[in-house]
């Protein structure tokens, strides 16, 4: 499957109600660039929710009981993988140390935290790693049913 365009998207937003989508990347950006953080944070909720995931995301507007430097986004993806994404605006978004520090601590036990500044970036990366995991069960169900095959 080729990788999605951001004329693709706006193509594919233009022709899908703004109802059922959710939210409308022409008004709110240019080309899945975002001007603010927390419009970022609401696209990725939306598209998540619509892919059935489970989402764990703190809130932006004041500190929470959240672990310092713990990514904006925990996702739950198919085959118990998990995707975390830390949300940064195009123009100065800066990673704290807080969030060096975890993204290093999480690459030390083989997770690894992912930087996204547009929505487009985010669609692809959520795209890649639900399509990395279909593949992966696709071929333990393959190798479990070559075992059984050679047992008989």
């Amino acid at each position: 499957m080729p990788r999605r365009s951001t004329e693709w998207l706006n193509e594919w937003l233009a022709r899908t109600p703004a109802a059922r989508v959710g939210y409308d990347l022409g008004r709110e950006s240019n080309g899945g660039r975002v001007r603010r953080e927390s419009d970022l944070h609401r696209m990725i909720g939306a598209e998540c929710g619509r892919k059935g995931l489970v989402v764990f995301h703190g809130r932006m507007d004041r500190a929470s009981g959240r672990t310092p430097g713990e990514p904006d986004f925990t996702i739950l993806l198919p085959g118990g993988r998990v995707l975390l994404v830390e949300c940064k605006r195009p123009a100065g978004g800066r990673v704290s140390v807080e969030q060096q520090t975890v993204g290093v601590r999480a690459s030390l036990l083989g997770h690894r935290v992912h930087l996204v500044t547009d929505f487009v970036q985010f669609r692809n990366l959520l795209f890649a790693e639900l399509r990395a995991g279909a593949f992966a069960r696709k071929l333990i169900q393959t190798k479990s049913i070559n075992e059984n095959s050679s047992k008989a």
